[in-house]
């Protein structure tokens, strides 16, 4: 039970005065007790990569930590820049002051951003919730459309996200042969038996790429 539980924890040390010594110490406990990841301060993710090179847990870093209060561009510029060195895991926060204004669209577009420069890899979002009134904190249910083709009909280089004719975020991130595409989530107020992924959606995805990349993509390319 412990062995099963253990490969859901993050090991983490992000304090300001955590030393080499520290980071080595930490990855060496993920190891050994088959934790899923550690997560430290982006300066020790080249160290944490080194030390984890064919190990189980992944390395794992923060953008935009503690406030959350960089611009979209710069948790771009930060998330590509510490996936290039090895972290295979993201924790970005958001900004939670825009979130507490009610801008939706500008936390979509700062989280489409971070994926994006994730290159695919996982991306866990920080919501300090203690900074939420009561009124703030309303979960709802929500649906995203996610389509799998090959690259040989969508030669894609590199992850993009572009914005759609009605506003909505698209995703696609080449992975090997295939292509990953989908739309940032939309909020769903039927029944939750009922959620099926309906074709006008699918083709939604499609017309969004053919128009934007100039390619003719059909149901009939999808995986």
């Amino acid at each position: 039970m412990i062995e099963s539980v253990s490969t859901y924890i993050d090991h983490t040390n992000l304090s300001q005065t955590a030393s080499k010594s520290d980071i080595e110490n930490l990855c060496e406990e993920a190891v050994d007790n088959n934790f899923a990841s550690v997560c430290v301060n982006p300066v020790f993710v080249p160290l944490a990569s080194e030390i984890l090179n064919s190990e189980n847990p992944k390395v794992c870093t923060v953008v935009g930590f503690p406030l959350g209060a960089d611009s979209p561009e710069m948790k771009f510029a930060e998330s590509r820049y510490l996936t290039h060195l090895g972290a295979e895991e993201l924790d970005m926060v958001i900004n939670i002051s825009a979130l507490k204004e009610g801008e939706t669209r500008f936390i979509e577009s700062e989280i489409a951003k971070v994926v994006d420069a994730a290159d695919g890899n996982c991306v866990k979002v920080i919501i300090e919730t203690c900074l939420l009134n009561d009124k703030e904190k309303k979960l709802v249910l929500s649906k995203g459309i996610h389509i799998v083709v090959s690259r040989e009909k969508f030669n894609l280089s590199q992850s993009i996200y572009f914005d759609a004719i009605d506003g909505r975020m698209i995703f696609a991130i080449p992975r090997e042969d295939k292509v990953y595409i989908g739309t940032t989530d939309t909020e769903f107020n039927k029944e939750k038996d009922k959620l099926i992924v309906l074709k006008k959606e699918v083709n939604y995805l499609l017309n969004s790429l053919n128009e934007t990349f100039l390619v003719s993509l059909k149901l009939k390319h999808i995986e």
